[in-house]
């Protein structure tokens, strides 16, 4: 009896607990090409503003998508994404990053970037399923140098509670000529302002 007793105990203490994943987040890219330029190639596509990053990631049951327009050229190297006619239509209007979690959708406004999103690159996700929420914090590369002469990093915090997606924190991360600690790592919390 103390057996079986202790071994509820133990299941509803492990189902009460948390699960956390951490992984690095990989990428491709979408070209689109423009209907009113019929010889279309990746070389072209700065002059259009049609290009994105597109990052999926599956989560113990959950899916996490996120898409960022980009205005530099891309490596010839990286994997391009395939897409449809519907998600072409969806980019097209993009100008910052979109963040899907289990199909809710949050737009992140990346005026907060020096040089908008540039290549803001998904780099790598820390996800923590709890029982009534779930915590998500994303770190954003920033792959260019800054026009101050630094490498910037950006994590936004979100939670998913609720049938909701909400952006609780984004901090930015800077290694610039511009602070006194150049080389030094320097936080600061951009949002929420205060």
């Amino acid at each position: 009896m103390k057996t079986v007793l202790l071994l509820i105990f133990l299941a509803i203490t492990l189902c009460g607990k948390s699960q956390t994943i951490q992984s690095k987040l990989d990428y491709c890219a979408i070209f689109i090409p423009d209907e009113n330029y019929k010889d279309y190639c990746i070389e072209d596509y700065k002059a259009h503003h049609k290009a994105f990053i597109m990052t999926e990631k599956k989560l113990l049951n959950d899916e996490l998508k996120i898409f960022s327009h980009s205005d530099l050229i891309f490596d010839n190297d990286d994997p391009k994404c395939s897409f449809t006619k519907a998600l072409e239509k969806k980019l097209k209007l993009l100008e910052d990053i979109e963040i899907q979690f289990n199909g809710k959708s949050i737009i992140i406004d990346t005026t907060f970037i020096e040089l908008g999103t540039e290549m803001m690159i998904p780099y790598k996700v820390k996800y923590q399923k709890k029982k009534k929420e779930t915590l998500i914090k994303l770190t954003f590369e920033n792959v260019l140098w800054t026009s101050a002469g630094g490498f910037h990093r950006y994590d936004i915090y979100l939670v998913a509670k609720n049938d909701q997606l909400i952006v609780s924190k984004i901090k930015a991360f800077y290694i610039s000529k511009e602070f006194d600690s150049y080389g030094k790592e320097k936080t600061a919390v951009i949002y929420p302002t205060k």
